[in-house]
């Protein structure tokens, strides 16, 4: 359980900084 709460936080993560990406251009 703990290891698939770490993937989703991990994953959470990726989008917010595909979000950051996406703003700055």
């Amino acid at each position: 359980m703990q290891k698939q709460k770490q993937k989703h936080a991990k994953q959470i993560t990726v989008d917010i900084c595909l979000m950051m990406s996406h703003k700055e251009r």
